[in-house]
């Protein structure tokens, strides 16, 4: 056989080897392209909508080639300015490829951040940042469930578009996020402690495990199992990780790895199978239910809702999210409006419709049935319009504080938390997607320190925002993980940790600052215990000596001095210095220092109108107009209605500032936290009538005089007109 032979038969021979190799490694690869969902399953449409499917199947491997060149298309005319035909292009993109994450991600920012600043009305402007939000929430997050980078957009949208001061018209995104948020959820978390909000949203955490969500165990399974798990880590852990496992299956699964489970431990543990026993009976049973309709099993758990139900539909509603919200809305305005107003004939809000559904929320007889309904459709909207589960939503509660879904940080905080939970679950993921997804949580409990107390009243379209402290801690402890898990991927060679020593050293100094004006002198002096002795030596502190002052002091050099600070958090600062007015001043008859700080929040006042020229309708960008920049007069009566309302303050101080007050704030306020103090007197054993007797009303209109500020009622607020009673 001649040489020539012999290497046309090796190479017949490696060839051969190759092709077989490669045989046996299409299954495996094929197999990993479907765990990654970046294929589309075009035999059973990978329960995706018929477009998705039938375009799959139609053009098969040309897709590729037809998203490689309509990708190519869409980058060029974005560059040429062309967005609406970009946004088009995209969209074919996603119907040829739903498993190409960053084409979503693509579409949603020009939506949301290119389209929609070249439109001309506020309304047009939130239509498309909504547009790009609901693109990734409800399609893109949906098609690509562990695809980081979607998530992360999303978080970021909210944050960034609707939660920052970006966008000239940021008002107005909060404002629109605030309404429908209020009207799903109402504003639960406003006056309520960390506990409340814990428990106030507990019941829509349970109607989703009863009607559902059962692709996961429920609260109760849950909490159950991680209640055994923490009990027998240490000396089992291997029983530890079965369990553990268990609890990352849908119900189904759980419910039958945990039989498989509990007939193993008769034999190794009967003490442990005995306490898996109920937990097992409970899943089985949920099993069951999950293959019934969810509206007749409420009906067998909450009868009372059967007669509600029957009633909405005679009245043209159905058991949907406008149903909901249409409740929603009304028990909003009921809050700020008498209810003879809205009912009468001559209601200026309301249709006929409404009226009847509102004289149905204040029948007695049906307060059963819509105590039922309401958390079953607030779970089902969440779940089924929204994509977010409610467990996950109490979870971030329980964990950070009373997260308010009216606040877009919340939002932003919620899907990012997501975006790393999913990051967890891959095979194959980098450092630099999990951290900088997982840095969106800090941002956005950051924001929430600074402006998670919202203030809303839709019948004025008044919307504030003020410093939170209750997440203080939460934002400090995650900054500190934050910068803990920084360091693992610091390209800067140290410089992450500089950067994390400047925002830690201005975190503390907010905490400072915000808990003091808002009454917790203790926790300020820890926080300043901990400046001191992890910053006070840095040479620019030396120098200074800032950090040699009092608490008294330093408060006193922040408020003047740290005007950047002000202009960062703008009417909020102000918000703090009339609340210290209020638990410094008229607290103890210091009408002085009432006055002092109201000089010292007008000051302020004055100039971030000067400076930012909210006061001016045709100040240079247009950014005024769309500031709904209210009086300082109407701020300081807000102001004051919001601290009665408050629970994190002593209902005996309420009292004494109460009866210091000016009779104008008593007069104008007294309707509007009237009922929150008779609610707070009697869970403490009071009589509210004593502690805040109703002042005497001036000749107007009650209905009317329940947002007027004492500027309206012609009296000045200073030490001269206020007196002790």
């Amino acid at each position: 056989m001649t040489r020539n032979r012999w290497i046309q038969l090796a190479a017949v021979t490696i060839a051969a080897a190759g092709i077989a190799g490669s045989t046996l490694l299409v299954a495996p690869i094929n197999q990993r392209r479907v765990d990654l969902q970046i294929v589309l399953l075009t035999r059973t449409g990978d329960s995706m909508p018929p477009k998705y499917a039938v375009l799959a199947a139609a053009m098969g491997t040309f897709r590729g080639l037809a998203a490689d060149f309509l990708w190519y298309r869409a980058e060029k005319l974005k560059q040429e300015g062309k967005l609406f035909e970009a946004n088009t292009t995209a969209q074919w993109i996603t119907t040829l490829q739903p498993r190409f994450g960053q084409v979503w991600v693509f579409q949603s920012w020009n939506m949301s951040y290119n389209i929609s600043v070249i439109t001309h009305t506020a309304e047009e402007r939130w239509d498309w940042v909504y547009k790009g939000i609901k693109l990734l929430r409800d399609e893109g997050i949906v098609y690509n469930p562990n695809n980081v980078a979607i998530y992360r957009q999303l978080a970021w949208t909210y944050f960034h578009k609707v939660g920052q001061r970006a966008d000239d018209m940021n008002l107005y995104y909060k404002i629109k996020h605030a309404e429908q948020w209020q009207e799903m959820l109402g504003a639960s978390t406003e006056g309520a402690t960390h506990e409340q909000a814990v428990v106030g949203f507990k019941p829509i955490v349970l109607a989703a495990d009863q009607y559902f969500a059962f692709d996961r165990p429920t609260l109760q399974i849950r909490d159950g199992v991680l209640e055994i798990i923490d009990a027998i880590r240490d000396h089992q852990p291997d029983e530890a990780h079965d369990l553990e496992e268990a609890l990352s299956k849908n119900l189904a699964q759980f419910s039958g790895e945990i039989d498989r489970l509990i007939a193993r431990y008769q034999q190794e543990d009967p003490d442990l199978a005995k306490q898996l026993a109920p937990i097992a009976e409970h899943a089985r049973a949920l099993v069951v239910r999950s293959m019934r309709d969810p509206l007749t099993l409420l009906y067998e758990d909450a009868p009372q809702t059967r007669q509600v139900v029957a009633l909405l539909r005679e009245a043209g509603y159905q058991i949907d999210q406008q149903t909901l919200r249409a409740i929603g809305r009304l028990l909003m305005f009921d809050r700020y409006v008498d209810p003879r107003q809205l009912v009468g004939p001559s209601g200026p809000f309301l249709s006929d419709r409404e009226r009847q559904l509102y004289q149905m929320l204040l029948d007695p007889q049906y307060a059963q049935g819509f105590a039922g309904l309401v958390p079953y459709l607030q779970a089902k909207v969440l779940l089924e319009d929204y994509h977010m589960d409610p467990l996950r939503m109490y979870d971030l509660t329980v964990k950070f504080g009373p997260m308010d879904w009216r606040h877009a940080a919340s939002h932003a905080c919620y899907w990012a938390a997501v975006g790393v939970e999913k990051a967890g679950e891959l095979k194959h993921k980098t450092k630099i997607d999990v951290l900088n997804t997982d840095r969106q949580i800090i941002h956005a409990l950051q924001m929430l320190m600074h402006s998670g107390s919202i203030n809303y009243n839709p019948m004025t379209g008044r919307f504030d925002t003020v410093p939170d402290p209750r997440f203080i801690d939460a934002y400090g402890k995650a900054l500190v993980e934050a910068n803990e898990r920084s360091l693992s991927i610091d390209f800067a060679g140290g410089g992450n940790q500089k950067s994390f020593e400047q925002g830690h050293e201005n975190f503390l100094l907010r905490a400072i600052l915000y808990s003091y004006l808002y009454g917790d002198q203790e926790q300020s002096q820890k926080y300043y215990d901990e400046l001191r002795k992890l910053y006070g030596d840095k040479p620019h502190n030396k120098y200074s000596g800032r950090y040699k002052l009092t608490l008294e002091d330093l408060i006193v050099t922040e408020i003047r001095d740290d005007w950047q600070m002000a202009d960062q958090v703008g009417r909020p600062f102000i918000e703090m210095l009339l609340f210290q007015s209020f638990r410094e001043g008229l607290a103890v008859a210091r009408y002085d220092i009432f006055q002092n700080f109201l000089e010292i929040a007008r000051g302020v006042e004055e100039k971030l109108i000067r400076e930012r020229g909210y006061a001016n309708p045709t100040a240079p960008g247009g950014r005024s107009r769309l500031v709904n920049w209210t009086s300082f007069e109407q701020l300081l009566g807000d102001t004051y209605v919001t601290y009665m309302r408050s629970p994190r303050y002593d209902l005996l101080e309420r009292a004494q500032v109460y009866a210091n007050s000016p009779s104008q704030f008593r007069a104008v306020a007294y309707p509007r936290f009237r009922e929150t103090v008779i609610e707070h007197a009697a869970a403490a054993g009071l009589n509210a009538d004593r502690m805040f007797p109703p002042p005497p009303m001036p000749e107007q209109d009650a209905s009317k005089g329940a947002d007027q500020t004492p500027a309206q009622t012609g009296e000045e607020v200073d030490s001269s007109t206020i007196k002790r009673h």
